[in-house]
């Protein structure tokens, strides 16, 4: 479990411009597009590990899917609700800190989502705690 706060936080924090556009984004269901840049939140804030998984939605592969690991082996999905149920999960891989270290540069759009993202997170917890 990660901390009510860091919780709180990432889900205010989701918005358009946050999101993984190529998927789409609207109000209604505001997780979606937003587990790659919460599960390094996460990351960041908590430690552990990423797992992630091709999603397939009517036999055909849509995207793909990130959620985190802790230390203590509890998974953490913070974006789970952004799925209707009918979807399937595949190929599941760990992205441990060896894969964060050998992986290479992150793309720029991810990287500028996240710092973005970051600094949205930080600014929730900061008006959450006083």
């Amino acid at each position: 479990m990660i901390d009510p706060n860091l919780e709180a936080a990432i889900r205010s924090s989701w918005s358009f411009e946050t999101s993984d556009t190529d998927r789409g984004w609207d109000a209604s269901n505001p997780a979606a597009g937003h587990c790659d840049v919460s599960s390094l939140i996460v990351r960041d804030r908590c430690g552990g590990d990423l797992k992630m998984a091709k999603v397939f939605r009517n036999g055909e592969m849509s995207e793909h899917h990130y959620w985190n690991v802790l230390s203590d082996g509890t998974e953490v999905d913070v974006t789970k609700e952004q799925f209707d149920g009918t979807e399937e999960f595949v190929d599941t891989v760990t992205l441990d800190a060896e894969f964060f270290a050998t992986a290479g540069p992150i793309k720029p759009s991810l990287l500028k989502r996240w710092d973005d993202f970051r600094l949205r997170v930080d600014q929730h917890l900061n008006e959450a705690n006083g």
